[in-house]
């Protein structure tokens, strides 16, 4: 019986047909997962700013006093929010620079019976770099604060 001495490998053809699949699926699939990425830091930032909300508005109450979430600094909604009770900071949140806030709101301030101390507002939360998916939280006279806005912010 005869032995074949050949060993079995992948002819350069094969390697670059292989390589050429390879990276042709990765370019379909780059802008995909980019498009991912930015998705969850927006939603992932949403989350978080609802929760700042919440522990707001609950500060208002166990308090029984007026709190505000604002920026720290100045009136863009960027960077570190702040939440207080009059003169005292109770905490301090550093968003990602990943995303942009935007609301026609200068502060939110939350009264000691929960209710907004102002008009219902909504913050709109985008990536910075492309606006396509951005989410949207609507704060009502009530109080009650909805993440996602139902019917968009207006």
């Amino acid at each position: 019986m005869p032995r074949h001495s050949r060993f079995a490998a992948f002819s350069l053809i094969e390697l670059l047909v292989t390589l050429a699949v390879l990276a042709i699926t990765l370019a379909i699939a780059v802008p995909g997962f980019t498009q991912l990425v930015r998705s969850q830091q927006v939603q992932g930032a949403a989350q978080e700013l609802y929760a700042l909300l919440l522990y707001t508005r609950s500060e208002a109450a166990s308090r029984g006093r007026s709190v505000t979430l604002k920026p720290a600094q100045g009136s863009t909604w960027r960077g570190t929010l702040a939440v207080t009770a009059g003169s005292t900071s109770l905490r301090q949140v550093t968003l990602r620079d990943a995303v942009v806030l935007a609301s026609a709101a200068n502060s939110i301030v939350f009264r000691a019976d929960g209710r907004l101390g102002g008009n219902a507002t909504c913050i709109s939360i985008c990536p910075a770099v492309d606006g396509a998916t951005c989410q949207r939280i609507r704060i009502l006279a009530s109080g009650q604060i909805a993440l996602p806005a139902s019917g968009g912010c207006s």
